[in-house]
């Protein structure tokens, strides 16, 4: 599981599950680059030096692909080829509005970020990769799968990101990359903890350990995928939600 000297890219980097991922990468001596619109990547990446680790952190705004172009071509100068790239900035969307009320405005911007999003980091991952090798891992979600009553935006966006995760998998195979998703059940997060609590405790209940993910055992899953020991892992999209239904 071995990612030392890998040059890793995080998305969404400033909080949840990318900032768990990006610390525990850089913990285990990966070369992390943080990309985030929050300028919490900055405290980020100062936790990751002052723990002996590499880590480069740029404001960028996935939705932007000149922005994510360019911050990937300066991590490729500061450090080398990417090696693997975990995309997971995303939204929630407003998660209580039937798709008969929905605006236009509100649809867009939970698939800009969230599809749209992956789409440039990953591109851009794929143009600056390691000629040896890579691997990818995006963010999807069980609501994929199951889908989200009064957030239909976010499920089709995360739908579509398993679409594009198996797509470019099989695209890119041939050329050594290998690209998977993760599908995080409901995990503790500050975008959770606005939710409030009578919903959060129906979360727990809908799945078979009773309770929320920490961000670190979606981090653990991300570090798995991104490492050479899941080297035969390709194209799939792997459900991390303690057996929700």
């Amino acid at each position: 599981m071995s990612v030392a000297d890998k040059v890793i890219i995080v998305t969404g980097a400033g909080s949840g599950i990318g900032k768990a991922t990006a610390i525990l990468l850089g913990a285990e001596k990966a070369k992390v680059a943080l990309f985030d619109v929050n300028p919490s990547i900055f405290d980020v990446e100062e936790q990751i030096k002052s723990a002996g680790g590499t880590a480069i952190a740029i404001k960028v705004d996935v939705c932007s692909s000149a922005e994510v172009d360019a911050a990937t071509k300066a991590v490729v100068d500061a450090f080398g080829p990417v090696d693997g790239g975990a995309n997971l900035a995303g939204v929630s969307g407003k998660g209580t509005i039937n798709l008969e009320q929905e605006t236009d405005e509100e649809w867009d911007r939970v698939i800009r970020i969230n599809l749209g999003g992956v789409k440039n980091a990953l591109r851009a991952q794929l143009q600056h990769r390691n000629p040896k090798g890579a691997s990818i891992v995006n963010a999807s979600s069980i609501g994929a799968r199951i889908g989200s009553p009064g957030n239909a935006a976010y499920s089709a966006s995360k739908a579509a990101v398993s679409g594009l995760t198996k797509s470019v998998a099989r695209e890119m195979g041939p050329h050594g990359v290998r690209v998977n998703a993760i599908a995080p059940g409901i995990t503790d997060t500050p975008m959770v903890d606005a939710v409030p609590e009578s919903i959060r405790d129906g979360w727990r209940k809908a799945n078979v350990l009773g309770r929320l993910a920490d961000p670190i055992e979606m981090a653990n899953v991300i570090l798995f995928l991104l490492s050479d020991g899941s080297s035969f892992i390709t194209s799939s999209v792997v459900d991390i939600d303690a057996g929700r239904v």
